[in-house]
């Protein structure tokens, strides 16, 4: 059992059997009985045994570290257990990019801060590159990047959230006024963006053969912004249409703030097939790919019944769960809010400008969308 592994961790670590006995409270005689059973059992003998003190034999050194990674993988599992039965307990070390929306950390960690309330965290908010290095050499548990980074293969990836971009600039600005601004209507202007957004910005530009005149690179999201309003830049920020929510939290901060700024979704760019264009997307298998279709498909289906007359709000978003399920997607949320206030319509019928909003997971990959009715 362990606790003969114990005794004998103690003999050795007091140096000899009456030292042990007297800190272990177990009797001498029994001690070096259990002693003689051990060494029985092994078939050598492990310990050397002098007058006043014993030492390990070369069979004994060996018995002893492996007695003492026996001993500590049982105290581990005991904690684990304990742990599990009374709520976990420690500090849980997460690495991000800074600029995250606030959505996203509250769907990541709420339901876990609720239910472990004796966790403690440490947050790093670093580099997409840093959060790799961060979690690869055990500084954090957990990572969180928005960006594609080098020598990933030594880590499980879960694709989890898909961001859009938002156009932020001045009322003064030749964009304002605009309802929709392209990566095309940005050519030629001076452009303001988080690191995080960075990459993708360029990226888009390559796409359609142009360069991006990124003149100003932010650490957070809230920078850029005042960047535009100070300077007559264009703020890119990690928001969109489909991220409807948190577009919508934007708008009403500006408000709120009274700054001199208009804010521009960029409009959903969807694929061929109508499935929302996201770098999550290449996360999917071939088949999770064409399943996924269900969610437009759904979305605008529910649309098209609202435009034939149908503003009952169960039926509504029944008719998208239904699909979304027989397509072999997980919902996660499927609501109607109002376009003003994006508070869930709880009356029963659609009664004013609203949007409905999906996220369902396919695979591993969870997707987002919406569709304004």
């Amino acid at each position: 059992t362990t606790d003969t592994y114990r005794n004998f961790i103690a003999i050795v670590e007091c140096g000899n059997i009456l030292a042990a006995s007297q800190k272990l409270m177990v009797a001498q005689p029994a001690l070096s009985n259990q002693l003689k059973n051990l060494e029985k059992n092994m078939g050598t003998r492990l310990l050397n045994r002098g007058s006043r003190a014993v030492t390990l034999t070369a069979a004994g050194e060996i018995f002893y570290q492996k007695a003492k990674i026996i001993v500590s993988m049982e105290d581990s599992a005991k904690k684990e257990i304990n742990d599990y039965i009374s709520g976990l307990t420690g500090t849980l070390s997460i690495s991000l990019p800074p600029s995250n929306p606030d959505s996203l950390m509250r769907e990541l960690f709420d339901k876990f801060v609720e239910d472990h309330p004796k966790v403690n965290y440490n947050i790093y908010e670093v580099l997409s590159e840093d959060v790799a290095d961060n979690v690869r050499m055990g500084l954090s548990e957990i990572g969180l990047i928005r960006s594609k980074v080098k020598n990933m293969d030594d880590f499980d990836i879960y694709p989890y959230e898909t961001e859009y971009l938002m156009a932020v600039v001045s009322r003064n600005h030749p964009l304002a006024g605009r309802t929709v601004i392209s990566i095309e209507d940005l050519e030629g202007y001076s452009l303001a963006v988080p690191t995080g957004c960075v990459e993708n910005i360029q990226n888009a530009f390559k796409d359609i053969k142009k360069e991006a005149d990124i003149r100003c690179i932010t650490s957070i999201r809230h920078t850029a912004i005042e960047w535009a309003s100070n300077y007559n830049y264009v703020a890119i920020v990690p928001f969109g249409k489909k991220d409807y929510q948190q577009a919508f939290l934007i708008r009403r901060m500006v408000k709120d703030l009274n700054m001199p700024i208009e804010i521009h979704t960029l409009p959903i760019v969807r694929e061929d097939s109508g499935l929302a264009r996201s770098s999550r997307n290449e996360y999917m298998n071939e088949a999770e790919r064409g399943a996924a279709v269900a969610i437009s498909k759904a979305l605008l289906l529910a649309k098209s019944r609202y435009e034939s007359g149908e503003k009952n709000v169960n039926v509504l978003r029944s008719g998208i769960q239904e699909s979304i399920a027989r397509a072999g997607g997980v919902v996660q949320y499927v609501e109607i809010a109002s376009q003003k206030t994006l508070l869930a319509n709880l009356s029963g019928e659609v009664d004013e400008p609203s949007v409905i909003l999906v996220a369902a997971f396919f695979g591993k990959t969870r997707l987002i969308d919406n569709i304004a009715l």
